[in-house]
């Protein structure tokens, strides 16, 4: 079944690519095959890998953006630890400075994102996830706070206005910073 969903999806296509734009789904692509014995129909390439790509080859239309980034780690990132490499040459590619933080990488905390964007029993106080991210991302000296999940995106989104730093930090999913720079 899952074959047949995904052969739909590409039925009409000329590629035998398929851009993930969440870890989760990028992971679960590529190693269906293994776990389950499915063949995928389809080469899943992760959204930094596309963007790389892409900056590649139109790298001589590149609007350099000259600030300071820090990056939400979805809490999946772990089925995908080549993404902190290609986010770090996306960034490189576009003349941003990626500035580290207490947490990141490996040891990345969550937003809150995954289980209060829809229940919201921890946000709105001072100490959740998304407040805490934003913060750390302040103090950490970042102009942009680059996401790449837009439930990451919404809360921390919440948490600027929620700390009254408004025109400190923008919360910017990678996409948009991307297709900006072209």
């Amino acid at each position: 079944m899952i074959d047949n969903i995904m052969s739909f999806y590409l039925k009409d296509s000329d590629t035998n690519e398929l851009v993930c734009f969440h870890d989760e789904c990028y992971g679960t692509y590529t190693s269906i095959s293994d776990a389950y014995g499915i063949e995928v129909p389809f080469n899943p390439i992760h959204q930094f890998d596309y963007y790389n790509q892409r900056l590649d080859i139109l790298k001589d239309h590149i609007k350099p953006i000259n600030t300071k980034i820090v990056y939400q780690r979805l809490c999946s990132n772990r089925l995908c630890p080549q993404t902190d490499q290609a986010l770090d040459e996306i960034f490189g590619k576009i003349g941003a400075e990626r500035v580290p933080r207490q947490y990141e990488r490996k040891n990345a905390l969550c937003c809150g994102g995954g289980g209060n964007f829809f229940t919201d029993i921890l946000s709105g106080g001072d100490d959740s996830s998304a407040r805490v991210r934003i913060r750390e991302a302040v103090d950490a000296g970042a102009q942009i706070l680059a996401a790449a999940c837009p439930m990451c995106a919404v809360m921390l989104e919440d948490a600027v206005k929620a700390e009254n730093l408004d025109g400190r930090i923008q919360v910017v999913e990678v996409s948009e910073i991307v297709n900006k720079r072209l």
